[in-house]
């Protein structure tokens, strides 16, 4: 279904992470490109989300409780793609189909593509990076922030640590601040062998505007410069 996504890391990921046996649908997206890039890029969302209707009322806590506990093969169809990293960055560069849902990923790739990273493919922009979502549960309140639980926090910061630890990249830019700051409560000192910066979420308002939490720069002016930093 995606050619521009890299599969032959997934079994290996699988068996270092064993959420992603459970489901599948989350994998991280690694471009085809990502493994030859020369500064190795990864991308860090917040969450996937259901809307409203995946579940009635009364379904709502026992989903969220037992989250870890299920795998997507309980999910009707049309929900697990609620959860699928993959196919949203299928939707953008092969697809070539604007969502609203997905104004985030089209302002990233804006912006890479306008950068001086030394990109491999210069067509799908997104086959030189790699991508994942901090919280490997999905939020339960429509297109809002994950309401993240103490097992949450420790699935997260363990399945990043893990992929990172993988891919081995060069800069990790966080495009969440919930998922950020998580990360920096839950890391407690521990050191990653790979820069980590943050910028403000890429659909946000902030995206083109300055701040001081930026460099008095726009979040996408901001992001660029990331990229085009020396490491």
């Amino acid at each position: 279904m995606n050619p521009i996504s890299e599969t032959k890391f997934d079994q290996k990921i699988k068996e270092l992470i064993p959420h992603y046996t459970k489901y599948p649908e989350m994998l991280p997206f690694i471009g085809k490109s990502f493994e030859k890039m020369e500064t190795k890029v990864i991308l860090i969302g917040e969450s996937h989300y259901f809307d409203d209707d995946a579940y009635e009322v009364h379904e709502w806590e026992d989903a969220k409780k037992n989250w870890y506990h299920n795998s997507s093969s309980a999910l009707e169809k049309w929900k697990t793609n609620y959860i699928n990293t993959r196919l949203n960055f299928h939707i953008i560069e092969v697809e070539k189909e604007f969502k609203k849902p997905h104004t985030n990923y089209w302002n990233m790739r804006s912006a890479i593509k306008d950068s001086k990273l030394a990109l491999i493919d210069n067509e799908q922009i997104f086959q030189n990076i790699a991508y994942f979502n901090y919280f490997q549960r999905p939020s339960f309140n429509s297109g809002e922030s994950i309401l993240n639980s103490q097992e949450d926090n420790e699935v997260a910061f363990d399945t990043f640590s893990k992929l990172i630890n993988f891919l081995k990249p060069k800069k990790i830019i966080f495009n969440s601040a919930k998922a950020m700051d998580t990360f920096n409560w839950s890391n407690k000192g521990n050191e990653l062998n790979s820069k980590i910066y943050r910028t403000p979420h890429a659909a946000s308002s902030w995206w083109n505007r300055e701040s001081s939490k930026t460099n008095w720069k726009t979040g996408r002016e901001y992001f660029i410069q990331i990229l085009n930093s020396d490491i």
